[in-house]
């Protein structure tokens, strides 16, 4: 990815109660971020270096229709 880039990773819609995904950064930084949690969305701003700045994380499911 560039700066000013997204990617969009499409998950089930009824997961399993157990699923997770963890979002690293190999060799470029130490941050990571992993989600358990049910979500509807989740937007990850990473800044130059490969730094989590913020995330925002949306439960109104449906709401991306």
């Amino acid at each position: 990815m560039a700066p000013g880039n997204s990617v969009e990773f499409r998950t089930a819609m009824f997961p399993k109660h157990d699923m997770w995904i963890l979002l690293t950064f190999p060799g470029e930084s130490p941050d990571q971020l992993e989600l358990t949690q049910p979500f509807s969305r989740v937007n990850v701003y990473i800044v130059p270096g490969a730094r989590i700045e913020h995330t925002t994380i949306q439960g109104e499911f449906f709401s991306r229709l």
